[in-house]
């Protein structure tokens, strides 16, 4: 059922409107899009003003401050007790999208391996009964290219970073035809990750 052309007061001004009515506990009445349309509805969200042309009147500007509400809680008992009479309920569940550096000390299974979660590693995993390796195709020439242009800043981080991993025992000095090309990432702390790149 519609209600055509019912009139419907705002302040000191009517307008008109077609009304459907519903079951509502909160709300006297709600403008849709095609009444806010009709009415060439402009909205102020700085100014908290939304203002009307109707055709058979000149423009209608309404102001309505914004008022805090003080927050109220209530138990769940209460709350429980409210939605029995009718009362409608809403469940807001809010996400921190901020970004939060988690301290990996706080996380209990970090505390209970701490030999496992190591910050740096000292030296290369024990040898284990299966050594993996590449195969070659027969007939394959071997892919070698030249390196990347970097900035002196670069060149010396890299041997830095090249020298620390040889004292460590995680690479060692080749001479295999075969080369993989190098470049750096820079991380969030301004500091360089080295990768390859085997493409």
């Amino acid at each position: 059922m519609v209600l055509r052309d019912s009139f419907v007061q705002v302040g000191d001004v009517v307008l008109e409107a077609d009304l459907i009515p519903l079951d509502l506990v909160n709300f006297d009445i709600i403008l849709g899009m095609d009444w806010l349309e009709k009415h060439h509805a402009s909205v102020d969200y700085f100014r908290k003003e939304i203002m009307l042309r109707s055709p058979r009147q000149s423009e209608v500007t309404f102001c309505k401050e914004c008022r805090v509400l003080p927050s109220c809680l209530i138990s769940a008992i209460m709350a429980r007790r409210l939605l029995k009479k009718g009362c409608v309920g809403y469940l807001a569940h809010i996400i921190d999208t901020r970004e939060v550096i988690l301290n990996m000390e706080y996380v209990l299974i970090v505390r209970e391996f701490p030999d496992v979660f190591l910050d740096d590693l000292p030296s290369l995993p024990p040898q284990r009964e299966t050594e993996l390796t590449i195969e070659l195709l027969s007939g394959m020439n071997p892919i070698y290219q030249a390196p990347y242009r970097m900035a002196p800043a670069e060149l010396r981080e890299l041997k830095t970073q090249l020298q620390e991993l040889i004292d460590l025992g995680f690479i060692r000095a080749s001479v295999s035809p075969w080369g993989a090309l190098v470049l750096f990432a820079k991380k969030k702390d301004n500091t360089m990750r080295l990768c390859i790149d085997y493409r």
